[in-house]
């Protein structure tokens, strides 16, 4: 069964019609991610809906990552800093987790394992991983294609792994099993929070979603809307 992904404020599903979504298509402020069915390349903006998880529920036991994807575009490595810098008055981090990963550890403000920058110029799928599926549907047959995808991100990491190189997701190719259909990353349709993205950045193993005040802040400091999935394992 699949679920409703768009979450309000109060973290309850939102009664937003169909028909109501797509007549806000034309307001797109904000690219690459998808909505109830929609390419990864469509997303309207909504006054009250920046918060999508990818579980219908939560879980006491789940494990919590939260990704940050700014609606703001930034210059190739400007990112990096305007975040850390940011984060670090925040006291949301203070210092390196691993100085070799960059990734880093947190502050007084909130616990998390870990927090990662992602800053170059190739996109990347969010989130990087899924217990739940991302919902993946053939843009010919609509037949579900999670475990085809499921295989060219295992490649990719693999690649990347090997290889120290990181390449445009983008423009991983799979092809569907039912029809046979050869199809883009950026092309296929979701019905789970998805967002192919150049900036981001994301607290691993937190305990809770992170407050609509922690939230604002954030953004305040960054000069930009930020729109967060969370991602539990």
């Amino acid at each position: 069964m699949l679920y409703a992904v768009v979450v309000c404020y109060t973290q309850n599903p939102c009664d937003i019609p169909f028909s109501t979504l797509v007549s806000n298509f034309n307001n797109i402020f904000f690219k690459p991610a998808f909505v109830l069915g929609w390419t990864i390349n469509e997303f309207p903006a909504f006054a009250n809906t920046r918060t999508l998880s990818t579980s219908k529920t939560n879980s006491i036991m789940s494990t919590i990552t939260a990704y940050f994807i700014p609606a703001k575009k930034f210059p190739l490595g400007q990112f990096t800093e305007k975040v850390k810098d940011t984060l670090e008055k925040l006291n949301l981090i203070d210092g390196y987790y691993d100085e070799e990963d960059n990734t880093y550890a947190h502050g007084r403000a909130i616990i998390f394992e870990y927090a990662t920058i992602h800053d170059t110029d190739k996109n990347k799928l969010v989130p990087e991983a899924s217990s739940t599926g991302y919902g993946a549907i053939c843009i010919q047959c609509n037949a579900e294609v999670d475990e085809e995808l499921y295989d060219v991100i295992n490649n990719y990491y693999d690649y990347e792994g090997e290889s120290g190189k990181e390449k445009d997701m983008a423009g991983l190719t799979l092809t569907c099993n039912n029809c046979n259909k050869s199809m883009k990353l950026q092309d296929v349709k979701f019905t789970l929070p998805v967002m192919l993205t150049k900036h981001f950045f994301q607290f691993v193993d937190i305990d809770d979603e992170i407050s609509e005040d922690v939230l604002k802040k954030i953004e305040q400091n960054l000069d930009t809307e930020l729109r967060v999935i969370y991602e539990r394992m």
